[in-house]
């Protein structure tokens, strides 16, 4: 009877083994090594930003073709609109590298126009990704208008972006 019961013994405690081995193995395997697979293939995949606001136009009188996205209003002053935030994309090198487009994509009264930048992050460049905010390209965007103010007697005043 003394061999039964330490055989149940010795079988009731291998068995408790393999049961802990095999609840590590899986939590190893939750924890470590598939995060660590996740994490690989998140850093293949470039990364769009695209960024939206409004810019404040001071002698640009408001007219209601503005509110066109069709008429010859619009799209002269989109088309202004545009260059100037690729013009100031472009100067700053951390955006240049990465700037795609910019849109004007409506007006209104006041004159407000609205528009959004993309910028397209490669997969390689990830690792900069938390310096990419909408604060730092909305502060190159306005440090760029103001200076090319100054520079050049443009047409178009912009007093806020």
């Amino acid at each position: 009877m003394a061999s039964k019961k330490n055989t149940g013994v010795i079988v009731g405690v291998l068995i408790a083994l393999l049961v802990l081995a095999a609840v590590a193995g899986i939590l190893i395997w939750l924890f470590v090594i598939r995060e660590s697979a996740a994490t690989i293939s998140m850093k293949r995949v470039p990364v769009q930003r695209v960024y939206s606001g409004h810019m404040k136009l001071d002698n640009v009188p408001y007219n209601q073709n503005l509110e066109d996205p069709t008429s010859t209003e619009f799209n002269r002053l989109a088309d202004d609109l545009e260059e100037i935030l690729k013009i100031n994309c472009k100067q700053v090198e951390f955006l240049s590298k990465y700037y795609t487009t910019s849109v004007v994509t409506a007006f209104s009264e006041g004159v407000l126009a609205y528009y959004w930048t993309q910028f397209d992050i490669p997969a390689a460049d990830l690792e900069m990704l938390p310096e990419f905010s909408e604060e730092r390209v909305l502060e190159a965007l306005w440090n760029g208008i103001r200076e090319q103010g100054k520079c050049s007697g443009q047409s178009l005043h912009i007093s806020q972006v």
